[in-house]
């Protein structure tokens, strides 16, 4: 019997990012691609069903970064359990 595959769900407003993240997780022994979706709101409508286990997201998207997005359109409660950036922390000097 093989093992669960971990669900990615991916949030991307770049067709180019979305399809470059999906290709290279199929190709994943044990990623299974969940769902895509284009923005926050996008995002909220497919969530509930695609029912991941990790959320990729690029949280610079435009025209409404992802974070003002869910503050203003909760999608649903999450626990946060690592969380990377490619942003640094102000004056960490990590970038």
């Amino acid at each position: 019997m093989g093992r669960r595959k971990i669900r990615v769900f991916v949030v991307d407003d770049s067709p180019v990012m979305r399809a470059l993240i999906q290709r290279m997780l199929s190709g994943h022994p044990v990623i299974e691609v969940a769902g895509l979706a284009v923005d926050a709101f996008d995002a909220r409508e497919k969530l509930l069903d695609a029912k991941p286990d990790v959320i990729t997201l690029d949280v610079d998207m435009r025209p409404l970064p992802w974070f003002s997005g869910c503050l203003k359109q909760p999608l649903i409660s999450v626990r946060l359990k690592e969380w990377f950036s490619q942003y640094g922390r102000a004056g960490s000097g990590a970038a």
